[in-house]
C-alpha cells in the first residue's frame, strides 16, 4: 500500500516560505518588487515552451503520474532491497567501466 509521503510537501512549503521570506527582507518595499508580472510570464510561459520543444506530448502527459508518485512512499522490503543492491553489483562487477 502507498502512503502520502508528507516531507516532499512539507519541503516544497519550506523552501517556498524561505524564498518569500528572503525576497522580503532584501527588498526595502517587501514582496512588491519581488513579483513582476512580466518576469513570471517569461519564466513560467517560457519554461513550458522549453518543455513543449524538449518532450513529446505523451511524455508531457506523463507529468501527473510523476507528480502524483513523488508523493507517494513504497513500502519496500530490505530483504527485498538488499538482494537488488546483490545483482546490481554483481552485474557492474561484469558489465561496468572496470571489467
Amino acid at each position: 500500500m502507498k502512503k502520502t509521503d508528507s516531507l516532499t510537501f512539507i519541503g516544497l512549503i519550506v523552501s517556498t516560505v524561505l524564498v518569500l521570506v528572503g525576497a522580503a527582507k532584501g527588498s526595502s518595499s517587501g514582496l512588491k518588487n519581488f513579483f513582476d508580472v512580466s518576469s513570471i510570464l517569461i519564466t513560467v510561459l517560457g519554461s513550458f515552451g522549453a518543455l513543449m520543444i524538449t518532450f513529446t506530448i505523451d511524455d508531457i502527459k506523463l507529468i501527473k503520474n510523476a507528480l502524483q508518485y513523488s508523493f507517494k512512499t513504497m513500502s519496500v522490503s530490505k530483504l527485498d532491497l538488499l538482494e537488488q543492491f546483490k545483482t546490481l553489483s554483481k552485474k557492474a562487477r561484469k558489465e561496468g567501466l572496470l571489467s
